[in-house]
């Protein structure tokens, strides 16, 4: 991020009790910075009430003042701005104090019999300031993104576990409920000595049957057997017909079935899973081809769809309207990929996962 420019007025508190020593600073600074706003303090009432008053860019202290010295004034401006910068200016001030002083939170020291260093000394700590200030906004973001994100995958998790909960319930419960009523009838069949218990024995086998299905898919929806016992491609094929069974959308899946490591597939499967439910979902597909090419070194996973795709800008329009792109690009990252797409209004979208082999 390119840096703002030097701001049109320097706000600058400067903790001097010689008015002559001031007036000598302030020229030094305005010659080099042009138009200052200065705030003259020479005690610790005066300079916590200029902190509270203002947004301040710099604090240029004298070391020695009558009952108020430099690390005082340092400690109270730590205290309520821990990234101000803070140039001491002094004429008696020793090497072995300015040492401690900097080892306090100083940003620098200036001679009064040097002045010529104050503007370059300002001028290098509000550049510094500024690419802290950056940092912490970039940090800021990403820590709430971040919080965003872990949010959403916890209420996912529970809107998952509710929907399986239900869906087991209505089916698999109704079902065990059947079987265990016919159960009952067989009992009191075979008791009593009467009745044919062939087609409660057949009805019941069916209820096993089908609850065995389900059962199925539900383990290849949570993860697919394939993707442990056989590897990526044969997996993608099994969930790419399915998902083709029910959307009507025809899934093409081509690619070596080389075994690549158990946390890389289980990435690229899930970035797989995730662009072709999207295409399924929001792109009105007519055809989805998903290929996975190794070579040595690497490899990219590719799944291009046929849809209306969409424009790039509005990727950054939201966090919230996005979850899908930023958990596949969180997962493959994690594994050291990289996530690149690429879509246009009417042009459709592909979605490339690249990989690096450690060496």
């Amino acid at each position: 991020m390119p840096l703002s420019p030097m701001p049109e007025n320097v706000r600058v508190i400067v903790i001097e009790d010689s008015a002559t020593d001031a007036e000598l600073l302030l020229r030094h600074l305005e010659r080099g910075l042009g138009r200052i706003k200065c705030q003259l303090v020479d005690d610790e009432p005066g300079l916590q009430a200029a902190l509270d008053r203002g947004t301040w860019d710099v604090v240029i202290s004298d070391y020695n003042l009558p009952g108020f010295q430099a690390p005082q004034a340092l400690g109270l401006v730590r205290r309520l701005e821990a990234y101000l910068p803070f140039i001491i200016v002094s004429g008696v001030i020793g090497e072995e104090t300015a040492v401690e002083a900097m080892r306090l939170g100083a940003d620098d020291y200036v001679m009064k019999n040097n002045l010529a260093r104050l503007v370059p000394a300002v001028e290098r700590e509000l550049e510094a300031n500024q690419r802290r200030r950056q940092a912490r906004e970039r940090e800021q973001r990403f820590s709430a993104v971040m919080q965003a994100l872990a949010r959403r995958v916890i209420t996912l998790q529970e809107q998952e576990r509710r929907s399986l909960a239900a869906e087991l319930h209505d089916d698999v419960g109704q079902r065990l409920s059947a079987l265990s009523m016919n159960l009952a009838m067989l009992e009191k069949a075979v008791r009593g000595g009467s009745g044919d218990p062939f087609p409660v024995l057949a009805d019941s086998r069916e209820l096993l049957e089908t609850t065995g299905r389900y059962v199925r898919r539900a383990i290849a929806g949570l993860r697919p057997a394939e993707l442990d016992s056989h590897g990526l491609i044969p997996a993608l094929r099994s969930g790419a017909q399915a998902l083709q069974a029910r959307s009507g959308m025809a899934c093409a899946v081509s690619g070596s079935e080389q075994r690549l490591g158990a946390a890389l597939e289980t990435a690229l499967f899930r970035v797989a899973q995730e662009a072709l439910m999207n295409a399924a979902k929001h792109s009105s597909a007519r055809h989805v081809d998903v290929v996975l090419r190794t070579r040595p070194g690497g490899g990219a996973l590719l799944v291009a769809d046929d849809g209306r795709g969409f424009r790039m800008a509005d990727l950054g329009s939201g966090v919230r309207s996005h979850w899908g792109l930023l958990l596949m690009r969180e997962r493959i990252e994690a594994v050291g990929g990289r996530l690149r797409i690429v879509s246009a209004p009417g042009r459709g979208t592909r979605v490339v996962a690249a990989w690096r082999s450690a060496a």
